[in-house]
């Protein structure tokens, strides 16, 4: 699709790698880590910020505006209702993605001065990038120091669709693409009963359904999020999880940063409400294990320092979830939102604790 872009007056579209990305960035304290929203599918990142007639304080970005931190929210290519972009590839792949976003957080943490550590959050889909994006980052000298979780899935073949079959079936069913060969907005989960529990929450409306459907959900390339196990390969839709696990380094702890997750509670939000805590303590506990705890590392230690060493990576995954009040988009209206980033900083620190008392256990 080629049409006029028209981004909001508080974004900006750029090229980074050649790739096409809208972009929200709010400057603050240098001496405080840059915070980075990454969307989900479907969606642009303007569910941290806001666009249309929305309160700003029912956003994330009015919240860490007031903590002080510098804030990035960068939206991949989407084909909207009112268009933003100029061109959508249905074919942009995971990698490209991967490297336009490390690209651009790099040149911002190096315009404005920033300490070269960041945190992400996640959103959704946004969970798969958090592997790659670690690696990407590290390349370019940023330390992806904390990736939080907000009801976010990693790139784990079988956590969307539970399994091949029904990736087929859901790739194969009418209405899933676009003609263009974009995964159509209307294809995956509805998230309007997430817009209408916020509206029941709040006693008003965050978002109205119009605003919604017309400038922040849109078609969007399938191969930018790996985790649905479904990829468009040399113009064919292949279904398999061998490809996109490689791609998205999904199994590969060593390269998983320190990970930190909210839990929604709403039954909206099911899978991600019952299992979170549990699929990123997976990851959690397998990439302490690998990157701090391996075999020789293990068996140098006492007793009783080896004991202090299993309980801390053992009790991690615990120590670095809070639940969250709320559904899939539980960041959106006031509450939400500061209740997110008044969490957010908790786990930071929290993080920051586990890492000292491994330090001093491991003579790091």
């Amino acid at each position: 699709m080629t049409s006029e872009a028209t981004p909001a007056p508080r974004e900006t579209l750029i090229s980074s790698g050649d790739v096409p990305l809208l972009v929200l960035e709010q400057q603050g304290d240098p001496d405080k880590p840059l915070v980075v929203f990454l969307p989900g599918a479907i969606h642009l990142a303007r569910v941290a910020y806001g666009y249309g007639a929305v309160a700003p304080e029912d956003f994330l970005a009015h919240w860490w505006a007031e903590a002080g931190h510098s804030f990035l929210a960068i939206s991949y290519p989407l084909e909207l209702a009112e268009p933003t972009f100029d061109t959508v590839d249905p074919h942009l792949s995971f990698g490209a993605y991967i490297g336009a976003i490390a690209g651009h957080i790099e040149a911002v943490v190096a315009t404005w001065g920033l300490q070269r550590n960041v945190l992400v959050l996640g959103w959704s889909a946004a969970g798969n990038t958090a592997p790659r994006l670690t690696s990407e980052l590290a390349s370019r000298g940023v330390t992806l120091e904390l990736f939080v979780s907000l009801a976010a899935s990693p790139p784990i073949p079988g956590l969307v669709f539970g399994s091949p079959e029904r990736a087929s079936g859901w790739a194969a069913a009418p209405g899933s693409f676009t003609q263009s060969g974009l995964i159509s907005k209307d294809g995956l989960r509805s998230f309007i009963p997430e817009l209408e529990g916020t509206e029941t929450r709040y006693g008003r409306t965050v978002i109205d359904n119009a605003n919604y459907a017309a400038n922040y959900v849109g078609n969007m390339p399938l191969n930018v999020f790996p985790g649905l196990d479904v990829q468009w390969v040399d113009g064919q839709l292949v279904v398999g999880h061998e490809g996109p696990l490689a791609e998205s380094r999904g199994a590969v702890w060593s390269e998983y940063p320190v990970v930190a997750v909210l839990q929604p509670t709403w039954p909206t939000d099911a899978r991600h409400s019952l299992t979170d805590r549990s699929t990123w303590g997976l990851i959690q506990t397998n990439m302490l294990a690998s990157k701090r705890l391996d075999e020789a590392t293990a068996k140098g230690l006492s007793t009783t320092d080896w004991r202090a060493c299993t309980s801390i990576v053992t009790s991690a995954p615990q120590r670095l979830t809070r639940v969250i009040e709320g559904g899939h988009m539980f960041f959106f209206g006031v509450d939400g939102a500061k209740a997110t980033v008044e969490l957010v900083l908790e786990l930071a620190t929290e993080a920051k604790l586990i890492a000292a008392q491994l330090d001093r256990l491991l003579g790091a």
